[in-house]
């Protein structure tokens, strides 16, 4: 799970920078693209309803809906369809393909892959 920030943050275009969550001290990748600033990895907040994927909490938490809605830090949020939108626009869709159902797009995923590793 990503989670999503609106208000403008000042984080460099190409290099992320760090978010560390005050609640627990996790500390998170971040970057903005587009207006938008991003999580690049996971949350792996710990709250009282979540399980772990495959009963290993390396493996990532699986939350359930009222758990998922209050797990980003505070002013964050989980990614609204309309944010999954205004990140593909930037990505270089139009907004025709956006309003598509389903599958939409082409390379996009692959624009957001780190490759510095």
């Amino acid at each position: 799970m990503s989670c999503n920030k609106k208000e403008e943050i000042t984080v460099n275009n190409e290099v992320p920078t760090i978010f560390t969550d005050p609640r627990d001290g996790n500390e998170y990748a971040i970057i903005k693209i587009g207006e938008q600033t991003w999580f690049t990895e996971d949350l792996t907040y710990t709250s009282p309803d979540f399980i772990s994927y495959l009963n290993n909490a390396t493996n990532g938490r699986l939350y359930n809906w009222d758990a998922a809605i209050n797990a980003c830090p505070s002013g964050w949020h989980l990614p609204s369809d309309n944010d999954w939108k205004v990140l593909e626009i930037h990505l270089g869709m139009t907004l025709e393909e956006v309003e598509l159902q389903n599958f939409r797009g082409t390379d996009q995923g692959k624009m957001l892959k780190d490759t510095t590793s």
